[in-house]
């Protein structure tokens, strides 16, 4: 929801609707942060809650300094670096948020207590407990601000359930006497003992990644605390800064000047929907796309943040060059460029992926895939159109299993042929991408089932006939080429 809210989507004159040139900020009736700042709304003509969020991912950028130079583990204690982390990260949330911070102490005190109470089942109390208390949020937001874009304290409780969950499950892995049941990550990550309640609550409120992530799991967070692991000092330090600052002024650009003329909302206007079938097909592949820029800015100013503090640096690569893996949300250039759906989820919105491939697909003991897409979708929300988005990107994996098992061998046996495959997945790749991601913008039921109808569902059909009418596996001739 955090995200979504981001920018709100300015309305083309085409629009036979007028409804659709209304500010976003009729919707901010419902928000309970700070209006210290709204001079500064009037002038740029961005809501409120929007003002606030680039306010506080700033701040926490600029508290990187005495936080790095001042209280620089080799200065201070833990303890201490925790209570600036927990207090610092509070008073961005009270700001944005104003009263609603406190559901993010309630979630984390309710995770603490079953850690305690009940060790041996925490791991998946405390998925249904932080999960429970999201959805109830999201629930409550739905009926007071239906379809609303406006920021509320759901998007940061999206990241806690993320963090709160994989903790209890890396408590679990802990747990287990014999290390030979874990795989690689869980060995890693596993606790041998629950964090403290301090601890837990600087974890959560962590001032450079509490509204929108990335995702920190908790061992990679308490060697940085302690400084086993803190990469300030290191030699790519400012050119990474330097790289996500662009990729920030690339984006406001995009988003400011650009996704004004192609709003995605068009896409529920009738016009559009009696419009030719390549012109929807072009203007849903341009004005879905340009929504990305919003989400590469919020989370690269997210990560400048982890950087300026030194968080992410995960050591050395093979090829000896400095990895800083452990604070990418999205790669840019593998989203934009990728050829096939897997690498493209792949490379979206990485920290999530991870956190769902070590809570669920990891765990579950069958149909992993399935439950992956459920999950998400649920963790979401409870609009339909991020159930059909998902259902819809579940079969375009599947899709994309059985075309690349079945058909890429065919064009492996020469260069040109090669290429020409490449050309067509990527073009492919983009196409499945915006499809999907329609009803994760529209929301409700009826606008993308009148969007499907006039595609004439199109990616779906080709979808389920790769899924159904391709051979389950290759003939024997195919697997000897």
């Amino acid at each position: 929801m955090c995200l979504l809210a981001l920018y709100s989507s300015n309305i083309s004159p085409k629009s036979s609707n007028p409804s659709r040139g209304m500010s976003q900020k009729a919707g901010t009736g419902f928000y309970y942060g700070s209006r210290l700042l709204q001079p500064a709304s009037d002038v740029t003509g961005l809501s409120i809650d929007q003002v606030n969020f680039v306010a506080t991912q700033l701040a926490a950028i600029l508290l990187a300094v005495p936080f790095h130079w001042m209280l620089h583990p080799s200065r201070v204690s833990a303890t201490t670096r925790h209570l600036f982390e927990f207090i610092f990260g509070v008073i961005l949330v009270f700001f944005c948020f104003g009263s609603q911070f406190i559901h993010l102490c309630l979630q984390t005190l309710l995770c603490y207590v079953v850690m305690h109470t009940l060790p041996r089942y925490s791991h998946g109390l405390c998925f249904f407990v932080s999960m429970g208390y999201l959805s109830v949020l999201q629930i409550y937001r739905q009926i007071y601000d239906y379809g609303g874009y406006t920021l509320d304290i759901t998007g940061p409780l999206m990241i806690s359930t993320q963090k709160l969950s994989d903790l209890a499950f890396s408590v679990h892995d802990g747990m287990q006497k014999e290390e030979k049941q874990l795989n690689p990550s869980q060995l890693k990550y596993a606790q041998k003992k629950i964090p403290s309640i301090l601890e837990m609550m600087s974890y959560v409120f962590a001032f450079h990644f509490v509204m929108v992530g990335p995702t920190a799991f908790y061992q990679d967070y308490s060697d940085f605390i302690s400084g086993r692991n803190i990469g300030i000092g290191q030699s790519s330090f400012v050119m990474i800064s330097l790289k996500k600052l662009l990729t920030c002024l690339i984006c406001v650009v995009l988003v400011t000047q650009v996704t004004p003329l192609f709003p995605v909302t068009y896409v529920k206007d009738e016009e559009y929907l009696s419009a030719t079938f390549l012109y929807k097909v072009a203007y849903m592949l341009l004005s879905v796309s340009l929504v990305r820029a919003k989400y590469y800015f919020a989370w690269s100013l997210a990560e400048m943040g982890c950087v300026a503090n030194g968080y992410g640096y995960n050591g050395l690569k093979e090829d000896g060059t400095e990895d800083w893996d452990m604070i990418q949300n999205a790669d840019v250039w593998g989203v934009e460029t990728c050829t096939s759906m897997k690498l493209n989820m792949d490379s979206w919105n990485i920290r999530t992926l991870m956190w769902l491939r070590r809570t669920v697909y990891d765990r579950v003991p069958r149909h992993n895939t399935l439950a992956v897409f459920f999950i998400s979708a649920f963790w979401h929300g409870f609009y339909p159109g991020f159930y059909i988005a998902f259902s819809t990107g579940a079969a375009f994996i599947f899709a994309n299993r059985s075309i690349r098992r079945v058909v890429r061998p065919y064009f492996l046996k020469s260069r040109p042929l090669h290429f020409f495959y490449d050309v067509i997945t990527f073009i492919g790749t983009r196409l499945c991408n915006v499809y999907m991601a329609v009803p994760v913008i529209l929301y409700e039921f009826m606008p993308v089932l009148n969007f499907y109808r006039s595609q004439y569902f199109w990616m779906h059909i080709i979808a389920f006939a790769a899924i159904f009418c391709l051979p389950k596996r290759p003939s024997s001739r195919k697997k000897t080429e």
